[in-house]
């Protein structure tokens, strides 16, 4: 399903209608820029049923491989006007909005419809610095993510890394799993 593909409406309403808890989108292969106007009927049906989007908007990990300028699509500034203008959709944005960390959170301190999960990033797998600073602005919408099985290092290597930082143990617990619940209306 693209945005803005005709029908697109309907296949989410039909599979959150039969229990879809969530569903995602991705900038970088699907080639659309969060906030172009396409999308705000998939946000409108995402909130219409309370379900999540997570949205892979943030500018890395880019590669030469996407058919789109991903720089281009992708950025902070896209984001933020897509949680003014929809402040009831859940928007959970992959890799911890690499490498736009201080944006993000920023975000995080005046958006409450925002969420963020580590995929990749806290693996301590590409060269980028992530400021502490990013999970303790809002620990409650920071999410253990993971590209399982499309990662090239361990299973486990994510979850290590996250354990190794020392959270406060009721931090800790909701990034590495209670945090996911309550955003999916699991708990």
């Amino acid at each position: 399903m693209l945005p803005g593909e005709p029908g697109a409406v309907d296949v989410l309403r039909d599979a959150f209608a039969a229990g879809l808890r969530g569903v995602k989108l991705h900038c970088h292969v699907q080639c659309f820029a969060a906030d172009a106007p396409e999308l705000n009927e998939i946000y409108e049906t995402c909130v219409a049923f309370d379900r999540p989007l997570v949205m892979h908007a943030g500018r890395e990990p880019a590669s030469k491989a996407y058919k789109c300028d991903v720089y281009a699509l992708c950025g902070v500034d896209r984001i933020e006007r897509v949680l003014t203008a929809h402040p009831k959709l859940k928007l959970c944005v992959p890799h911890l909005g690499a490498d736009e960390f201080d944006g993000y959170a920023r975000l995080l301190e005046s958006h409450d419809n925002l969420w963020l999960d580590t995929t990749m990033i806290a693996a301590d797998y590409f060269p980028l610095k992530v400021p502490r600073r990013l999970f303790e602005v809002r620990p409650d919408r920071i999410l253990y993510g993971t590209d399982f099985p499309n990662i090239p290092y361990a299973w486990d290597r994510e979850l290590k890394q996250l354990l190794k930082m020392k959270f406060r143990d009721d931090v800790e617990a909701g990034i590495v799993g209670g945090n996911a619940l309550r955003l999916y209306g699991a708990r």
